[in-house]
């Protein structure tokens, strides 16, 4: 296992913690990265949805080696909802990304919110 798979692991389990608990959002801060997650309710298509949310994600280490996709592909596996949204994207290569590995633009949002369902 390389040092960004060991590292995607470990933030991985900070999110199995706040999945294991009632409580509604979080702050993970941790050395590798920070991020605000969610558990929410988007309309999708015209449909409530459950989804975890990505409110924010900071890359601290491993910036500009794909460890931030990484660890949303891996939060998007994880979870238990129907999709994964990911809100207020202000980098447009960012967003671009995601757009080009399959996220969809969201309804009627003014600014760049992107959704996976799960298969």
């Amino acid at each position: 296992m390389t040092k960004l798979e060991k590292d995607c692991a470990s933030v991985c389990e900070h999110l199995d913690d706040f999945l294991s608990t009632r409580q509604r959002n979080s702050w993970l801060y941790l050395p590798q990265i920070e991020i605000y997650i969610r558990k929410g309710r988007h309309c999708i298509n015209g449909a409530a949805t459950s989804t975890l949310d990505i409110a924010s994600i900071t890359v601290i280490q491993h910036r500009g080696e794909g460890f931030g996709m990484m660890v949303i592909n891996a939060f998007h596996d994880r979870h238990p909802f129907v999709a994964t949204y990911i809100e207020s994207i202000l980098n447009d290569k960012f967003y671009t990304k995601l757009k080009d590995v399959g996220w969809l633009d969201a309804d009627n949002s003014p600014s760049q919110n992107v959704y996976k369902f799960k298969e």
